[in-house]
């Protein structure tokens, strides 16, 4: 019994004697061009790099590239987002060497969801994809479609529920391969 107590009071001792090992927090520096009231989302670690989706009002879309210290690399325009019409909504489907950024917008009365294939530097890859439009006869503040994807990445479905009817409530769903084809 003393045996036992002598040797958990030495092991004790070695113990609260090692070296503690820290959790090593790294994070981005405040950037010039951010605001308040700018939204971000981050896409995902894309090639190694990480990625952060950032609309200011609106008027830009950017994609700010980051390092795994967390410094900025690069900033990627994402001109083809109009810019002039309501953004509603934004997901990112990472994978390892590139993400889809599906969107939502409100042009007039019609909302667009629509899908852009983004690489490891913010660009966009090949053309802009439209995936679905909704015609609406009044300015909806809410999102229309909901994006979800599988947990193995093979499948990603588009659907929207019309509850316009309060007895019937319409399912419309896109169920899409990893490629996007329907």
């Amino acid at each position: 019994n003393m045996v036992g107590r002598i040797l958990g009071l030495a092991l004790l001792i070695l113990v609260e004697s090692l070296p503690a090992q820290g959790q090593k927090i790294v994070y981005s520096e405040y950037d010039k061009d951010d605001t308040r009231s700018m939204s971000f989302e981050i896409a995902g670690k894309i090639n190694g790099n990480f990625l952060i989706y950032k609309n200011n009002r609106g008027n830009r879309h950017i994609i700010a590239v980051l390092n795994n210290e967390m410094q900025e690399i690069a900033v990627a325009e994402q001109d083809y987002i109009p810019n002039n019409d309501r953004m509603i909504n934004v997901d990112f489907f990472p994978y390892n060497d590139f993400c889809y950024m599906i969107y939502q917008y409100q042009k007039k009365n019609v909302i667009y969801c629509v899908a852009a294939k983004i690489d490891g530097n913010g660009k966009k890859i090949g053309e802009v994809k439209e995936l679905d439009t909704t015609h609406i006869g009044f300015a909806a503040n809410n999102k229309i479609y909901t994006v979800l994807c599988s947990e193995d990445k093979t499948r990603i479905i588009v659907f929207k529920i019309n509850t316009r009817d309060k007895k019937i409530y319409k399912l419309t769903t896109c169920l899409m391969d990893d490629k996007l084809d329907l």
